[in-house]
């Protein structure tokens, strides 16, 4: 059918656009001839039929105890745009209305924590590029050298070191080793305070960055998590800090 697309595409559905169509190179129709030639059946042509009268495109008269329908002029669908114009103008005004209520909803959600666990090696080093990506230059660390560079090897720790400096991240960092592990001297990116792991045992690593927590196991199943939230990181900040104070008189 020709401009059946078209029709489609100014808003009226499939079935729609093939009736009026029809009833508009048959002239006054029954519904029966206009079914026929829109290849719709019959029931579904007085649907069609009604939805297009309450749109001004199509009217009815009766002769002769029958009722004939007839296409109204195509002009009218412009009428039909202007009428769908207005509703979007309604609409958008009404977006703006309830613009700072939404927004307000949007906010309150994303307050929500957002988890994201790991496993595995893969997993701890796909944490390890999130934690390395962070928009603050700074990096509260918790960390068991000893595992770590059991889970690691030097090479990964030195382009975790190498990446640190490249990218200026500042590290605070509490760790626990044994006297027999050597440790890599910190960088001048790295403040590092130790605590006894006798005292502390600690077996997995805590990194706050951002608005983030990654905590990661770094002894049996190698597990971790990243929590996302403004709350929960403050208040890991707190507890660090408390935890960095108290560690001084290990570091004398």
């Amino acid at each position: 059918m020709a401009a059946l697309k078209e029709l489609i595409q100014l808003g009226l559905s499939e079935n729609e656009a093939r009736t009026y169509l029809a009833a508009l190179e048959l002239g006054p129709s029954t519904a029966q001839q206009i079914a026929l030639k829109a290849q719709v059946n019959r029931p579904t042509t007085y649907v069609q039929i009604d939805n297009l009268m309450e749109l001004g495109l199509m009217s009815s008269y009766t002769q002769n105890k029958k009722t004939y329908f007839i296409a109204e002029h195509p002009e009218h669908l412009a009428e039909i745009l202007k009428h769908r114009e207005q509703e979007i103008a309604g609409q958008k005004k009404f977006l703006k209305e309830i613009m700072p209520e939404l927004r307000e909803l949007f906010v309150t959600t994303q307050e929500r924590p957002k988890v994201r666990f790991y496993e595995g090696k893969e997993g701890i080093l796909a944490m390890a590029k999130d934690i390395f990506n962070t928009n603050k230059k700074e990096i509260l660390s918790i960390t068991p050298v000893d595992l770590g560079q059991q889970v690691f090897s030097k090479e990964e720790l030195r382009e975790f070191q190498n990446i640190r400096n490249r990218r200026k991240i500042k590290v605070k960092s509490l760790y626990t080793k044994s006297e027999k592990t050597p440790h890599t001297p910190p960088s001048s990116t790295v403040e590092g305070r130790y605590i006894p792991p006798d005292k502390f045992p600690i077996s997995a690593g805590v990194d706050i960055y951002d608005n983030k927590i990654a905590a990661y196991a770094l002894r049996g199943k190698l597990v971790g998590v990243i929590v996302e939230s403004n709350e929960i990181s403050d208040t890991f900040r707190s507890i660090f800090q408390l935890a960095w104070e108290s560690s001084q008189k290990y570091n004398r």
